[in-house]
């Protein structure tokens, strides 16, 4: 029987990428819905039932960039490996600083953003729609390591695919679960529907 690495391999090509990408944590479909529709905007302008992140910033988005420094934590890499995350491109956001003074501004709108990761940056306000350019999930990974966390997040990036095709949307979704320079891979979205049909 082939295994779930195989199966990952086969619906994947290689693709070009963009460093300049920033990533943003979907906290299930229904976010991705609400996200493609509205807009990403800090907590202080959603009602209580609009809020994924709880402890989201008044004022700021958070946001997420690929580094390759090595002096302090980064967080994209933890995130990217549990669940799927919306790419955005063109954002203008600030720089966070890891001085311990800056924690007590995080819920201003002063432009001095706080933060303990080394690739976080912060949006003020929102991010519209028409930043997003597509999803990244750590298929690759997922299979090798946890075949249950493979199967949810197989089952969630199909409910968003059929959201996508209901809402003509066409965004490609990126596995960077072997990132090479310049180059990742591109995720077949017909294969993940008939995968998660046939695992789930």
């Amino acid at each position: 029987m082939k295994s779930l690495v195989n199966h990952v391999m086969e619906i994947e090509r290689r693709q070009e990428r963009n460093i300049d990408w920033f990533y943003y944590e979907l906290k299930n479909s229904k976010h991705f819905e609400s996200v493609c529709e509205n807009g990403i905007w800090a907590n202080a302008f959603l009602d209580s039932a609009e809020i994924f992140d709880c402890f989201g910033l008044a004022y700021y988005v958070r946001l997420y960039k690929m580094s390759c420094k090595t002096t302090k934590q980064h967080h994209l890499e933890a995130l990217n490996s549990i669940s799927p995350l919306l790419m955005l491109k063109d954002v203008k956001a600030l720089t966070c600083s890891n001085k311990e003074y800056l924690w007590y501004l995080r819920n201003s709108i002063l432009p001095f953003r706080y933060s303990g990761f080394d690739d976080e940056y912060q949006a003020f306000l929102s991010v519209s729609p028409d930043k997003i350019v597509g999803i990244a999930c750590s298929l690759y990974d997922m299979a090798r390591k946890n075949e249950a966390l493979f199967k949810k997040n197989l089952s969630s990036l199909s409910e968003m695919i059929t959201f996508m095709e209901k809402s003509s949307l066409d965004l490609p979704i990126f596995d960077h679960s072997r990132v090479c320079g310049m180059f990742t891979h591109e995720v077949d979205k017909d294969s993940i529907l008939y995968l998660n049909r046939k695992l789930n």
